[in-house]
């Protein structure tokens, strides 16, 4: 990943660069993406990225341990 030196139009700006107009100009990292760059001074992307992969490793983990102990537990009030 580099920060570009260099002119690159046609290219969004992944997020929160602070751009407002059409022409305006920021330091920009090149990811080797040919539509997307990050800006230079960071965003909050992973923010959401990072809360949603936590939250498949707790139901990942948590749904096949809870589960077996909840229908055994079911199956038990069930029996006479």
């Amino acid at each position: 990943m580099s920060l570009l030196r260099r002119r690159q139009a046609n290219v969004l700006l992944a997020s929160e660069g602070h751009v407002n107009h059409v022409g305006d100009e920021t330091a920009a990292a090149d990811t080797g993406d040919p539509k997307v760059v990050y800006p230079g001074e960071g965003g909050t992307d992973w923010i959401f990225l990072t809360a949603f992969m936590v939250a498949q490793v707790v139901t990942a983990t948590y749904v096949p341990i809870r589960l077996p102990c909840l229908l055994r537990r079911r199956r038990a009030l069930r029996s006479p």
